[in-house]
C-alpha cells in the first residue's frame, strides 16, 4: 500500500503573475512523478489554501482535479484543515482558551455545527474534491473523526484531528494556545485491533509543541494519561504537516506512535519544499519513507528511502535502513531504542559541530543504554537553560534508550523549602512527559549525605578528597566572570573556616548532614580526613 503526504501547499499566496507561474510549474512537475501510479491513499495535513481565500481553493481545486488522473483510480483523499483554512473573519470576536473546563464545554459534538462556521471553505472543498468523511459517532464531517480503509486486505483507521479549532490568529501567536479536543478522543474508536491487524494512523495539522499544555499533562485525577500521551499509545503513526522545514526523521513518541512531520509541498520561493511517499508492507510490517525535495524550484529530487519495522500491537518500533536505493535496501535491524552506528557518529559529530562538550564521552557510548545524571539548582520556573537540556536528553532517551535522574540541589547556603523544591520537582516531571522522556527518576541532594544512604561515605569521601586540593591561594585566583566580587570574597572568607571548600564551610546541608560538624560525621562513618 502506498500513501501520498501532501501538507501546507498554500495555494493563492503568490503576490504577483511571476510566482504563481513558479509554483505552478514546480507542483506540476510532482505530477510527472512516476510513483504517483501505485498511489492508494492521499492524505493532504491542512492548509490547503492561503488565509482560506476563494482564489486558493479554486486553484487547489484545479490542480487536485489533475492530481487524482494520475493516482490509482480507486485511491482515497483523507485530510484535516490547517490555521490557513480558518476563516479569520469569523474569528474576530473568538479568544484564546485556557480553561480545560472550558474547552471541555466548547469542543464537543453537541456544539460542532456552531464550530464548522468557521470552516465552510475547507469544507466545501473537501465536498467538491470527494475527500473522505468523517464519523464522530454517527456524525458525519470534514473536520474530526476516524474512517476505515481496507486495501489489498491491510486495514488502515485514520483518526482526524483538528488542531486549528483556536488557531485564531494564524501564525506564531497561535503557539501554546491549540487544542485537539479530548471529548472528540472519546468519541474515537482508536482501540488496536490485532486480530484484524489494524494500523492506527492519527492525522493532525500541528505538531504536539503548538498545543495548550494541559492536552500534553495529566488533566487531573480522574486520568491516569495526558490526552497526547493517549493518542500516542492508540496510534502506530502520526502526520502532521506546518513546519515549513527541511525533510527531517521522525520522532518516537512514548515509545509507540512514530510521527512524521512534512514540510511546505510548497510556501513560497525561498523555501526548501518537500513531500513524500510511504510504503506500508504488511507481510513484512515495515512502513518506508521516500522523501522528494525541491531547493532550485525547478524539479524535485528523490532522497534516500528510511524503512522503519512495526509492532502492530505495540506500535512503531525502530529503524531499518537510512541508506537505500530505488531497487535495493541494506536492512540493518535495530532495537526500538537503540540507534544503529552511524546515526550516534553523526549524533556525536553534530554535538561537537554545535559546540557541546563531550567529555570522555565516544559516539559508541550513544548506542549503548546509559543514565544521564542531571544536577539541577530548582527556580521558580524551568529557565532557558533547563529546558535546552531536557531537550537534548530526550533526544538521548527518545532515541538511544538511555535514562535520566535528576539530583535537586536542595540545600546549601541558600537552602529552599520543601514546597519550592516540590513544586519545581513536579516541572520537570511534566516537561519530561512533554518531550517523551519515559526513564525518568528524580533524588535530592540531601539524601545523599544522610548517614542512611548507601553512598553517603562515598560522597563525602570525594568531596574530601576534592577539599584537599582546594586552598585559600587558589581561591584568591578565582577568575570566573559569572562571579561578582563580593561572591568572590565571601568564598575566600568561607575557606579560612578550616574546611577548605565553601560547600562545607557554609554548611553542605541541614538536618544532619555534614556542616560544620562534618569531621565528628566523618569520624562515625569511618572516614579520615
Amino acid at each position: 500500500m502506498r500513501m501520498l503526504h501532501l501538507s501546507d501547499l498554500h495555494f493563492g499566496s503568490d503576490p504577483n503573475a511571476t510566482t504563481e507561474t513558479q509554483r505552478m510549474n514546480l507542483l506540476n512537475q510532482l505530477l510527472k512523478l512516476p510513483e504517483l501510479e501505485t498511489v492508494d491513499v492521499v492524505l493532504v495535513t491542512g492548509d490547503v489554501a492561503w488565509h482560506c481565500s476563494d482564489e486558493g481553493y479554486a486553484q487547489a481545486t484545479e490542480w487536485f482535479n489533475k492530481l487524482r488522473g494520475k493516482v490509482r483510480s480507486s485511491a482515497k483523499f483523507v485530510g484535516c484543515c490547517g490555521n490557513h483554512d480558518v476563516n479569520q473573519n469569523k474569528c474576530k470576536e473568538l479568544q484564546y482558551i485556557s480553561s480545560v473546563e472550558k474547552i471541555r464545554e466548547t469542543l464537543k459534538l453537541e456544539e460542532l455545527d456552531n464550530l464548522q462556521g468557521r470552516f465552510e471553505k475547507y469544507i466545501s472543498f473537501c465536498k467538491e474534491n470527494c475527500f473522505e468523511q468523517l464519523a464522530l459517532k454517527d456524525v458525519k464531517n470534514y473536520l474530526v473523526g476516524s474512517m476505515d480503509i481496507t486495501i489489498d486486505n491491510m486495514n488502515l483507521r485514520f483518526c482526524v484531528f483538528n488542531s486549528a479549532w483556536y488557531a485564531l490568529k494564524g501564525g506564531e501567536e497561535d503557539k501554546g494556545h491549540l487544542w485537539l479536543g479530548r471529548n472528540f478522543y472519546d468519541m474515537l474508536d482508536m482501540e488496536r485491533t490485532s486480530e484484524k491487524q489494524t494500523y492506527v494512523i492519527t492525522v493532525m495539522h500541528h505538531p504536539k509543541e503548538w498545543l495548550n499544555e494541559n492536552e500534553m499533562q495529566t488533566e487531573g485525577d480522574n486520568y491516569n494519561k495526558s490526552l497526547f500521551e493517549l493518542i500516542s499509545a492508540d496510534s502506530h503513526f502520526c502526520f502532521t504537516g506546518h513546519t515549513h522545514g527541511n525533510i527531517q526523521p521522525p520522532n518516537l513518541y512514548h515509545n509507540h506512535m512514530l510521527t512524521f512531520s512534512s514540510g511546505a509541498t510548497y510556501a513560497e520561493t525561498t523555501y526548501h519544499h518537500n513531500f513524500s511517499f510511504y510504503d506500508l508492507d504488511k507481510e513484512e510490517n515495515t512502513i518506508t519513507r521516500i522523501p522528494f525535495e525541491s531547493v532550485d524550484q525547478k524539479e524535485w529530487k528523490r532522497y534516500d528511502e528510511s524503512c522503519f519495522l512495526i509492532d502492530v500491537q505495540n506500535g512503531a518500533n525502530g529503524s531499518v535502513s537510512r541508506n537505500a536505493t530505488e531497487k535495493s535496501k541494506t536492512e540493518e535491524t535495530i532495537d526500538a531504542n537503540v540507534w544503529n552506528g552511524s546515526r550516534s557518529t553523526r549524533f556525536y559529530e553534530t554535538l561537537e559541530k554545535i559546540g557541546v562538550q563531550l567529555i570522555r564521552v565516544s559516539n559508541h557510548d550513544f548506542s549503548v543504554n546509559k543514565t544521564v545524571i542531571w544536577p539541577v539548582v530548582p527556580r521558580n520556573t524551568l529557565t532557558t537553560i533547563h529546558l535546552a537540556q531536557l531537550e537534548l536528553m530526550a533526544i538521548l532517551c527518545r532515541d538511544f534508550g538511555w535514562s535520566v535522574n535528576a539530583i535537586i540541589s536542595n540545600c546549601g547556603s541558600h537552602p529552599q523549602s520543601e514546597d519550592q523544591v516540590s513544586a519545581f520537582e513536579q516541572k520537570i516531571h511534566q516537561y519530561c512527559r512533554y518531550v517523551g522522556i519515559e526513564k525518568f527518576e528524580c533524588s535530592s541532594l540531601d539524601s545523599y549525605f544522610k548517614p542512611e544512604h548507601v553512598l553517603a561515605a562515598d560522597v563525602l569521601g570525594s568531596f574530601i578528597r576534592f577539599s584537599s586540593l582546594t586552598n585559600v591561594p587558589k581561591l584568591r585566583n578565582i577568575k570566573i566572570k559569572r562571579y561578582a566580587s563580593d561572591k568572590q570574597q565571601k568564598n575566600i572568607r568561607a575557606s579560612s573556616s578550616g574546611l577548605h571548600t565553601p560547600a562545607f564551610a557554609n554548611g553542605c546541608c541541614q538536618d544532619g548532614c555534614p556542616s560544620t560538624k562534618s569531621a565528628e560525621w566523618a569520624e562515625t562513618h569511618s572516614i579520615s580526613w
